[in-house]
């Protein structure tokens, strides 16, 4: 059975900023890494059961893009929540949470 992605009120904007920056660097590389975050979120829909980093929280890395993907799980109602895409460069544990 598939789970069901629930997404933080603030990603679509964390993403379109990640994009914007991408495309900034090298046109189309927006595109491209957006194409990768969508393949990671089927993934995610089909088996989410990835790399439990600090409390519950999960991570998935991107493979070509310095970005994970924080989520929690809830295996009860098969849903899972993302909460941030953040850089890989960055202190995940405080930053994104304070957002």
């Amino acid at each position: 059975m598939k789970y069901k992605l629930t997404f933080h009120p603030l990603l679509d904007s964390d993403v379109q900023k990640i994009i914007s920056y991408y495309n900034f660097k090298q046109d189309g590389l927006g595109i491209e890494f957006f194409l990768e975050l969508q393949s990671k979120y089927s993934t995610l829909k089909i088996n989410p059961l990835f790399q439990k980093r600090y409390n519950n929280v999960h991570c998935l890395p991107l493979k070509r893009f310095p970005y994970m993907i924080h989520f929690s799980i809830d295996t009860d109602t098969k849903t899972v929540f993302i909460e941030a895409v953040y850089s890989t460069a960055q202190n995940s544990k405080t930053n994104w949470k304070k957002r």
